[in-house]
């Protein structure tokens, strides 16, 4: 903040213009950033994380549903998602692993990371209010 003085005598407040600094992007990827592990070409391990615990997870490349590309799951998902608005997006599998459903398939990795991290949260927030 500058003072300048005016003619009057009066003092007034300016804002003093910078120039611009360029922010460079962050080359880490969400996955990285949360921890996630690759494990081969086709894996990917890591940990959910929302403000009500993390749950453990895994992506991995193959054919599920008929379609192949990366995949979700999950271990032993909480009660609050499995009962929740998303509960069909849960689909059983051995193990007490649950592969993740999503109504449009995520366009990278980070973003089906962030959607299940948000639909977990979700769970929650509705468990919540009931």
């Amino acid at each position: 903040m500058v003072i300048q003085i005016l003619p009057s005598g009066q003092p007034r407040q300016c804002i003093q213009i910078r120039p611009m600094v360029e922010v460079e992007r962050v080359p880490c990827s969400y996955l990285h950033e949360q921890g996630w592990v690759r494990k081969g070409d086709k894996v990917w391990e890591g940990w959910y994380r929302s403000i009500y615990g993390s749950f453990k997870g895994q992506i991995r490349y193959g054919k599920e549903q008929g379609q192949m590309g990366w995949h979700f799951y999950i271990e032993d998902p909480p009660t609050a998602v499995l009962a929740g608005s998303h509960r069909n997006c849960f689909v059983p599998r051995p193990n007490n692993k649950y592969w993740i459903h999503f109504s449009c398939r995520p366009k990278d990795l980070d973003s089906g990371l962030r959607e299940t991290e948000r639909v977990i949260r979700l769970g929650f927030e509705e468990a919540g209010r009931i």
